[in-house]
């Protein structure tokens, strides 16, 4: 689908004013430009110049951007899809980023990119949800509903958590509560509840 001239050229605009400003070697800005070139421009190309721009930052130390990379290296944004890369990136920043924190729990539990840690991933994951990472609080919600993980079965706290991360319009968190109060065969069938959480689905983000 070819865009509006009219948005082609405000985003030429937006995209010359982010170099402008990151010419300087601002570490902001570079990361504002990165960000502008993957979610805005959002071609191939400036998904790869964003993550050679994120790349470049995360070698200086900068935390911001080292989570980052590692969400490159999870999803493949910008490079080729490398989990063992991605959990290297999160190690690095999970004491600075509870985002990293939040992913390399996700990646202990399941044994994405290296080997299972349970033990680890449990406490990473709690950590991640006290400290209100919406993801992290699906994953605890979902983990104590369904008994993952060795974590034992409490759903009275998994609705909580679930609750938590819906709220901030965790989409996987809303589906998940739908279908629990929308269940004709649970003891929490209630449909007030589960159309609560079902009529803004299609319009919530993702996760």
């Amino acid at each position: 689908k070819t865009e509006p001239l009219g948005e082609q050229q405000s985003l030429a605009r937006s995209e010359r004013w982010y170099r402008r400003a990151a010419e300087g070697g601002n570490q902001s800005a570079q990361q504002c430009l990165a960000r502008f070139l993957r979610l805005a421009v959002a071609t191939p190309q400036a998904k790869t110049e964003a993550h050679r721009i994120v790349a470049g930052l995360a070698a200086k130390g900068n935390a911001a951007a080292i989570s980052q990379l590692g969400r490159n290296f999870y999803s493949g944004d910008g490079v080729a899809r490398d989990p063992r890369m991605a959990r290297t990136e999160f190690e690095r920043s999970a004491a600075q980023s509870v985002t990293s924190q939040a992913m390399l729990a996700q990646m202990l539990l399941r044994g994405e990119g290296g080997p299972v840690d349970l033990q680890r991933g449990r406490a990473l994951l709690v950590g991640a949800a006290r400290a209100g990472n919406a993801q992290a609080e699906q994953q605890l919600g979902d983990a104590l509903w369904n008994a993952r993980f060795g974590f034992a079965a409490n759903r009275e706290a998994a609705l909580r958590w679930l609750q938590q991360a819906a709220s901030k319009r965790n989409r996987t968190a809303m589906v998940q509560l739908a279908r629990i109060y929308g269940d004709p065969a649970s003891p929490l069938r209630n449909e007030r509840l589960a159309a609560r959480w079902a009529t803004p689905v299609q319009e919530a983000p993702g996760r």
